[in-house]
Order: structure tokens, then sequence, then C-alpha cells
């Protein structure tokens, strides 16, 4: 047998040092020789981290346990000193996120998940895929074939809408701000071009080294004495909240505050009238 056909290799000069073996072999027992290349790579691997799915709290069930987990604990803080404060939120802040947990389902993640995914679409593709199969079958009829474009149609349509709707729920959360800071990111080099690393870049243009203030153009002042809120001013800001923009690090969604306003409205308003009183913010 003669050998004429030759495989080539094309690899560039940062994966030469990863070669291992380079040869030429038949283990394949076609009509030439191939060549097998064995590079040793470490490859970075992404460690999925479940995430809870708001959309599928039981809420009823998460405003009934937080009634019940607070209407105790509220009733024993005394608010007088910032020590008091500072406890109160912390145990606030508690209460909520152990609520969250209990009522809450986390993800299962992996690696092909679509953000824009719905329960409706799970639903929707194994029937579209059963009907596209008995649409496909030798013996299938003219019913069997309409039936399959409608599903399809369907099946597609749901898709761009979860699409758009997950896009403008982005748009929503995004700020006018952010929105210019992520195209400034991407469009030129921070700091004059000087950033060596990705995450010098980031942190040059999203946290910039503020210019010294000056203050010699204000007055002394005295302070403007701060009136007491209610309960309706606090539900009109919690209804106006972006229910799931992404929360802070006490990772507490914005809609669950919102689920659990007639339980959360009174206890706001009595930290809220607290730290305007001793002129404090809580050490959050």
């Amino acid at each position: 047998m003669t050998w004429s056909t030759i495989d080539l290799v094309f690899l560039s000069d940062d994966l030469s040092s990863a070669v291992t073996r380079c040869a030429a072999t038949d283990m394949y027992g076609s009509d030439h020789k191939s060549i097998e290349l064995i590079l040793d790579l470490h490859l970075v691997c992404n460690d999925f981290v479940p995430r809870p799915m708001y959309r599928a709290t039981d809420w009823e069930g998460y405003a009934e346990h937080l009634k019940g987990r607070l209407e105790e604990a509220a009733a024993a803080w005394t608010l007088h000193t910032t020590e008091s404060i500072d406890g109160a939120v912390t145990e606030l802040t508690g209460h909520i996120q152990k609520t969250l947990e209990r009522h809450t389902p986390m993800s299962k993640p992996s690696h092909y998940a679509k953000r824009w995914w719905s329960p409706e679409l799970t639903e929707l593709r194994p029937e579209h895929k059963h009907a596209s199969r008995k649409a496909s079958a030798r013996n299938a009829t003219d019913t069997d074939r309409a039936d399959a474009v409608a599903k399809q149609r369907r099946y597609f349509a749901v898709i761009r809408r979860q699409k758009r709707r997950h896009w403008r729920e982005w748009l929503e959360d995004a700020d006018m701000h952010s929105v210019w800071l992520a195209n400034k990111v991407v469009s030129a080099p921070a700091n004059g071009g000087v950033a060596e690393t990705a995450e010098e870049k980031w942190l040059e243009t999203f946290f910039p080294t503020p210019p010294p203030a000056d203050t010699s153009d204000i007055p002394n002042t005295k302070p403007m004495p701060l009136e007491d809120v209610n309960e309706a001013e606090v539900e009109k800001i919690i209804d106006d909240l972006s229910p799931f923009k992404a929360p802070g690090i006490s990772s507490i969604p914005n809609v669950a505050i919102q689920k659990a306003k007639r339980v959360l409205a009174p206890i706001i308003v009595r930290l809220a009238n607290a730290c305007f009183r001793s002129g404090y913010h809580p050490n959050l």
C-alpha cells in the first residue's frame, strides 16, 4: 500500500507548548494515515450555582409565614439607640431571607439554560416535536401535517414573545447611566488606554477615582427637620419598585417586599422614623 495522502495540522504559537503528542497513526483503518494530536490543556469550567426562582415562589405562603415570624420579633424592638436600629434591620433582613428560602424553589443549573425560557415552552416543545415526527411519517395525513404546522407556529411565537419580554425586563432594570457606562466599556479603553487587564478596565470605568470635593461654596446651614413618614407613603414607594430588578447584597428582590407589603410597611415606617429622629442610617 502506498501512503500518499497527508493530513495537515495547524497550531498556533500559544498552543505549541501544550503539545504532548503529534504523530501519524493508522488506528482508524482508513486508506490513509491520520495525525493524532494530544494537547495538555487546563480548561476552566464554570461552576453553575443554583439560583432562586422567584417567579415560582409561593407568595401567599411566604407572606403568611413572614407575618408570623415578624409579629413577635418586631414587638420587642425598642429602636431608641443606633445599636437597636442596627439589630432590628439585621433581624428583619434575616427573617425575610429565611422565609424566601423556605418558599422559593431553586433552579437546576444547566450549560444550555436560556434565561428567557419558560415553563410554557417546556410543555410546548415536546408537543411540537411529536407533531413534527408524526407529520414526517410515511403514512401521515393532511390533518397531521396541518397540526404540525400549527404547533410549530405556536411554539416559535411563544419563543419570540418570551425573548421580547426578557429584553423589556432587562431594559426596565437598566437605567440610562448603566447603559451608557456599558457602552463606554465596550467601545473605548479605560484610563487613556493604559489598562492592562479586563478587570482593570471595568474597575476604572465603573469605579473611577473621584475628584477632591470642593465645599468652599456651601454655607453653614442647619439641617432641615425631617417629618415622619406614614404607611401610605411607604406603600406607594413599594408599589413603584421594579419587582424583579436584580437584588443587592441582601439577595432580597423587590417582589418579596411587594408581596408582603401589608406586613412590611408598618415595620418600615417604624424603622424609617426612628432613623430620622436619631439622624442615623443603619449599618447594612
